[in-house]
């Protein structure tokens, strides 16, 4: 499941230090990058960007001085999103230029209709960073299933993740959430709940190898794991196409 893929990367991007890495090797899966409006073209341009505007980790210099390395804002900001975006927009404004503006040196040179892919990068680190701000700490479990919701609406391409797909992600993210609600109608104190457990627990929920696969008597569709469903008189298995199966996903190393 491909959108559910992308989702729980999401998800644990936001808890991360945020490498220049793990950042496109989000906004590169297919479900992101079409969501973003960006193809092929667009992708091999941002990664030469980044690459050029020196981006190595963090979001901001507000992280890395949450994680204890100085005080000092223009230093924390080096090499960070932050930093690498503005010397991406200066290269926008000013692409001839070869002097500093305000301390930073202008890179990339996105001119045209290429810089419609630096919009597309600014609105996905936008997303990120939304997220990031709104789970850095224990949320009510009644606020996670919609901002889970959301997430997938802001996130995720409906066209290329598949209806089935997103059902299915749906599906998994209801059961969260009727789960905990039966948890606070008992009286039990205010359920908080950190990033960290709710990733964990929808992780879970997506793999439990028991959904589905109960016999019927008729025709019964299974995950392969689900192997209390045997024996059955015909076993037919679906997916092993060249290609498809198996179907490890590895995407390019940035």
């Amino acid at each position: 499941n491909p959108a559910a893929r992308a989702l729980l990367d999401a998800l644990a991007l936001a808890a991360s230090r945020g490498t220049a890495s793990a950042v496109f090797g989000l906004l590169q899966q297919p479900v992101v990058a079409q969501r973003f409006g960006l193809d092929d073209e667009g992708l091999a341009r941002i990664h030469g960007w980044v690459l050029d505007a020196g981006v190595h980790w963090a979001f901001d210099g507000a992280q890395r001085q949450g994680l204890g390395l100085g005080d000092d804002p223009r230093h924390n900001m080096r090499h960070s999103w932050a930093d690498g975006l503005d010397r991406l927009f200066l290269g926008h404004a000013l692409p001839t230029s070869a002097s500093p503006f305000d301390g930073r040196l202008p890179a990339g040179e996105p001119e045209g209709s290429a810089a419609l892919a630096l919009g597309a990068l600014w609105a996905f680190l936008q997303a990120i960073d939304a997220l990031r701000q709104r789970t850095a700490h224990p949320l009510p479990a009644q606020d996670w299933p919609p901002l889970l919701g959301a997430l997938i609406d802001s996130l995720l391409d409906a066209d290329s993740a598949g209806t089935d797909a997103l059902a299915d992600l749906r599906a998994a993210i209801q059961g969260l959430a009727d789960t905990w609600a039966g948890v606070w109608a008992d009286g039990t104190p205010a359920l908080t709940l950190a990033l960290d457990v709710v990733r964990q627990a929808l992780t879970q929920a997506l793999d439990d190898p028991a959904r589905g696969g109960v016999p019927t008597g008729r025709i019964t569709f299974s995950a392969l794991p689900s192997l209390r469903s045997l024996p059955y008189r015909m076993v037919c298995v679906l997916g092993l196409n060249d290609g498809a199966f198996p179907s490890a996903h590895r995407p390019a190393e940035f």
